[in-house]
């Protein structure tokens, strides 16, 4: 694993400017490099990744997402208690979910029912679809997702990025060509 401070001393190997004292690039100059890089590297990677959950609630249709959220990859719905009972949700757009079922938005009974569907309608929340009846809202029915996230900078010399091992050198690679787009670029 590679720290902060390991991945900061490669990038400066790499442009060779090692001496701290005659730089173009400041130990904090740098670090933001990092943390750009490392939420770039998991916009591709997507990585890392984390579950959450929610119980359900009667006719409840939007949740919140966790707000560090990129994508969610996976969600499931049920009650692990109760055998078989955990199902994939199919992960869809709004304008899929209009085209599956013309009267989504309905707000009576009979349009309750056990979700099947999950759409994230914005950066900060996501409906599932029918919306959960009585029965599909009792406790311990949960709704379930793996998404992937933006990765918190990091807050010291000596720590880790919460990114996979082998996307830790694209992260110096990232910074040495923040380095030389910016100041080593210009004559």
């Amino acid at each position: 694993m590679a720290t902060r401070q390991q991945i900061r001393d490669r990038i400066r190997e790499f442009i060779r400017e090692t001496d701290t004292n005659n730089t173009n690039f400041s130990n904090d100059v740098l670090n933001a490099f990092i943390d750009e890089g490392l939420r770039f590297i998991s916009v591709l990677s997507k990585r890392p990744r984390d579950r959450f959950e929610y119980q359900a609630e009667l006719n409840i249709p939007a949740y919140i997402l966790p707000s560090d959220t990129i994508e969610v990859m996976e969600a499931y719905f049920g009650d692990d208690s109760i055998s078989n009972d955990i199902r994939p949700l199919k992960i869809m757009s709004e304008s899929q979910l209009k085209e599956y079922r013309p009267h989504w938005l309905d707000d009576h009974a009979n349009s309750q029912g056990r979700p099947d569907i999950l759409v994230r309608i914005d950066d900060k929340r996501f409906i599932v679809n029918p919306r959960p009846n009585a029965s599909e809202s009792a406790v311990g029915k949960m709704i379930e997702i793996v998404y992937y996230y933006y990765p918190s900078p990091l807050g010291g010399d000596g720590e880790e990025p919460d990114i996979p091992l082998p996307y830790h050198d694209m992260v110096s690679e990232y910074g040495q060509y923040k380095c030389y787009m910016g100041n080593l670029n210009k004559p």
